[in-house]
């Protein structure tokens, strides 16, 4: 079946529809969890997997080194993942980050939509900031090096399967990670200074 796609579609389009599981297992996520289909809110099993890839609220982190390796980690974190299953492991560790982001974009919502220019304090435009942080950069980061660890897992499995694929097709995510980490400790260090003044 995967030397039939990878035929069919080519490498390049292979590589393409590696965002498929990653992206539609976030969206999926959020949805879930804004419309609580099958009762999926802030607790169960996907609130727990969603923990290893996610970046906390500014209350739930404790010290400023932890804003640094969370924001790190999970790029890290999701890549590996993806791996589990030959991919499948990126669309549902991607959903679980979904149901929990959907908090985060509802505490957007109700905190921008309540706001008042002369009465909002700091604290509160410091933690949306944050939160933009996560969302704006941390995720798009995570989303990326979750399709390079399902497009590295489909490199494994022709492997496996002693099936022709370029060997481009598996070096290729390596590189672009060392990419995805740099920028997550940019990130990082920016959400840093960010969460020392809350």
């Amino acid at each position: 079946m995967t030397n039939f796609l990878v035929n069919f579609l080519g490498v390049r389009r292979l590589e393409s529809v590696s965002w498929l599981p990653v992206v539609s297992g976030w969206v999926l996520g959020v949805i879930v969890a804004r419309e609580r289909v099958l009762g999926i809110g802030d607790d169960g099993i996907f609130a727990e997997l969603s923990k290893a890839v996610s970046v906390p609220e500014p209350l739930d982190i404790g010290a400023w080194w932890e804003v640094i390796a969370y924001f790190t980690l999970t790029t890290l974190a999701i890549f590996a993942l993806s791996h589990l299953f030959f991919g499948i492991g990126g669309g549902v560790f991607m959903f679980a980050r979904g149901v929990h982001d959907n908090f985060l974009i509802v505490y957007l919502e109700t905190t921008i939509g309540a706001w008042s220019i002369s009465r909002t304090p700091m604290s509160k435009v410091l933690t949306v900031l944050f939160i933009l942080l996560i969302l704006g950069a941390n995720l798009p980061l995570c989303i990326w090096s979750g399709k390079l660890g399902v497009q590295r897992s489909l490199y494994t499995l022709h492997r496996l399967r002693k099936e022709p694929i370029k060997p481009e097709v598996g070096s290729k995510p390596f590189s672009y990670m060392l990419m995805i980490v740099a920028a997550s400790l940019v990130v990082g260090l920016i959400a840093t200074v960010v969460f020392s003044h809350l």
